[in-house]
């Protein structure tokens, strides 16, 4: 998402109030991190002042004009509550739900789970796509962020899905085929007795499995008998490398995999 047109713009007139109740929350923003709130109010790096936050809140008013709704900032009105300080705002009638996300990203970094809150609200028209990411993440908690987005997206370009995501404009290359590898991944995950990288084993895993000769129950077998042929190493490179050695193992020549290394 770029070019928002409210990130860079010159405040309006802004106004302070001790009036901490005139302002409300949207239910679709990011939720409140207290440790966040106590960092603004108490930390001597804070832009909470004895006469108020130095950065103005963004605002706009509610449609029967009684509460002004936060639109970014809303760690900085609990700071400025907390510690009982005026707190700076101005009204920006313009400002729409959908520039929350880029807009609240140059005051502190949003992370995977603010952007899966404000995407999966119904308003979004993109909502069921990341109603279907939360359901996984749910279901799979096993998976990093990072291996859920290649997992869903069918691909590692981890770069590309993670722009995507943050724009509001994921897609699944399909999701019977994400949730079928998910149940793969959960079985291989649950019968090995050590930790592994979760997201070198996922790009590694989706593809051996595009191989003809690819065996789940073989890699079942195999992947976690010789988990450690692979799980020293860092690189995608070297760890889908070890991940075919491992698979081949001991195994007959005619049911061996030779997957190109840089297959996406």
């Amino acid at each position: 998402m770029t070019n928002v047109k409210n990130i860079k713009r010159p405040y309006g007139k802004i106004y302070y109030t001790k009036d901490y109740d005139k302002f409300d929350f949207i239910p679709r923003n990011r939720d409140i991190k207290k440790s966040h709130v106590k960092f603004l109010a108490y930390s001597h790096e804070s832009p909470i002042e004895n006469n108020g936050n130095k950065i103005p809140i963004v605002t706009k008013w509610s449609k029967d004009r009684m509460k002004l709704l936060i639109m970014e900032g809303q760690h900085r009105k609990e700071a400025c509550q907390m510690t009982n300080t005026p707190l700076a705002y101005y009204i920006d009638e313009d400002m729409e739900e959908s520039d929350i996300a880029p807009l609240n990203t140059t005051q502190k970094s949003w992370d995977f789970n603010d952007y899966l809150k404000f995407y999966n609200h119904e308003d979004n028209p993109t909502h069921k796509t990341y109603q279907f990411i939360a359901t996984v993440k749910n279901d799979y908690p096993f998976l990093l962020s990072k291996s859920l987005l290649i997992l869903l997206g069918g691909s590692n370009n981890s770069r590309a899905f993670n722009s995507s995501f943050k724009d509001g404009t994921f897609e699944i290359k399909s999701m019977k085929e994400s949730l079928r590898i998910a149940e793969e991944l959960k079985r291989i995950y649950e019968n090995l007795d050590k930790k592994i990288k979760s997201y070198q084993f996922t790009v590694s895993y989706m593809g051996l499995r595009k191989e003809k000769l690819f065996s789940f129950n073989t890699a079942l077998k195999q992947l976690v008998k010789y988990v450690d042929m692979y799980n020293e190493y860092s690189t995608i490179e070297t760890y889908r490398r070890g991940m075919v050695a491992a698979y081949n193992f001991r195994l007959k020549k005619k049911e061996h995999l030779n997957p190109p290394m840089n297959d996406n």
